[in-house]
């Protein structure tokens, strides 16, 4: 009897070790097989039906990119603008905001495969909770081109994000809309969004930037400049060509060109054009100097903060939209001639990468104003009807060139 129970006990203590060893596989209704560890395997549970009021297969992405950790993914069940606006009325929209890891090639920003939940915290694996970044937009009509109706903000909710072997991903969000009460009973309380494909990125992380392809001669058709001083140092020319469009305000309209230099001059309190800003200059680092007069500052991207400095070239799309390209010159000469009320600068450059940039152009003295330029800030805000709320990145906001429209 003893042997038999001996026997009966090595049989069980086999078959556990085994069940433990084995490996567990869960079949999708999709066809997918998905495989687990036994060990790792707690308990399933299949928690309580829910039936979804709002369900598609969104058949158009948008993920804004800021770099860092930082993701805007927008799903729609129709197409959506170049910057994810929904261009028609009955359009839905599920816009998240994903705190993910960094994409590994800037340049080529990728979403991490994972499980993304709804979270009122800012913090990696997060989806940040907040109505101007996490909603369901539910479009009435579109009102001279611009998107309005339903801004739906979020409870909970969670995103799953996989990748077949080709690359393609398949996405699952399922999210319990805010119950806004009486009134408002026609809205979504549960909703699922689903897609299998490429997602399409827009890249917007500031310290990635193309460089120039070919050789720039640059026509203005205006100069926006300013003075400041360095008390005992040197005097700062920061003069700005352009062939965009301004509006009133100064601000960018139009796709077009730019180049801006900031020149190194002697030290006056008061600007001094004729006497000041005359000669020949020669390049000097942005940030490490030395700076003296007879300098032109060399074009890169301010560290921690990632916005162009110096001297560099860049264009603009249409109605104004930044694009990544960044002429940073480092190297090249610059000669300035001041005669009859008027400034003539001849620039020889050559930019990151070998490509080069000419300019010969005049414009008059009062194209150049003494100031000290701070840049603007976007604005954005978002109500339960109204406009559609306009993409940001969470915290930081998007600097915004202004310039003196003379």
């Amino acid at each position: 009897m003893k042997k038999i129970i001996l026997s009966a006990i090595a049989l069980m203590v086999a078959t556990v070790t085994m069940a433990q060893n084995r490996p567990v596989y869960l079949h999708m209704k999709s066809g997918e097989v998905k495989e687990f560890e036994y060990n790792d395997v707690d308990y399933i549970d299949f928690g309580e039906e829910v039936t979804y009021d709002l369900e598609f297969e969104a058949t158009s992405t948008y993920c804004a990119y800021f770099g860092g950790n930082d993701y805007s993914l927008s799903l729609s069940d129709a197409p959506m603008s170049d910057t994810g606006f929904p261009t028609q009325a009955g359009q839905n929209l599920v816009r998240v905001y994903i705190v993910a890891p960094a994409s590994a090639d800037s340049n080529n920003p990728r979403l991490e495969g994972g499980r993304y939940a709804l979270s009122p915290d800012y913090a990696l694996g997060n989806i940040y909770n907040s109505s101007s970044y996490t909603f369901l937009f539910q479009n009435i009509e579109m009102q001279d081109g611009s998107p309005y109706g339903w801004t739906i903000e979020m409870e909970s909710g969670a995103l799953n994000i996989e990748y077949d072997a080709a690359g393609n991903a398949n996405l699952v969000f399922r999210g319990k809309m805010h119950d806004y009460g009486e009134g408002y009973e026609s809205l979504p309380k549960n909703i699922k969004v689903t897609f299998k494909g490429d997602i399409n990125y827009d890249n917007q992380d500031p310290s990635s930037y193309q460089t120039l392809t070919q050789d720039v001669t640059m026509v203005p058709t205006g100069l926006s400049g300013g003075y400041s001083n360095s008390p005992g140092y040197y005097g700062n020319y920061s003069l700005t060509y352009y062939n965009v469009t301004l509006d009133a305000e100064g601000y960018i309209t139009s796709a077009g060109e730019l180049l801006n230099f900031e020149i190194l001059t002697s030290e006056s309190t008061t600007m001094d054009i004729a006497n000041q800003l005359p000669g020949d200059y020669t390049i000097t680092d942005a940030m490490n100097g030395p700076w003296a007069a007879g300098n032109f500052l060399d074009g890169q991207l301010y560290p921690g903060y990632n916005f162009p400095m110096g001297t560099y070239y860049t264009v603009y799309g249409e109605g104004g939209s930044e694009t990544r390209l960044k002429g940073f010159v480092k190297d090249g000469t610059v000669h300035v001639d001041v005669a009859d009320g008027n400034v003539t600068l001849q620039a020889n450059l050559i930019a990151e990468g070998g490509h080069t940039i000419t300019m010969n152009y005049t414009a008059p003295e009062s194209s150049i104003v003494p100031r000290n330029y701070a840049p603007g800030k976007t604005q954005a805000s978002s109500s339960l009807r109204g406009a559609f709320p306009t993409i940001k990145k969470s915290v930081q906001q998007t600097n915004v060139i202004k310039l003196i429209k003379k």
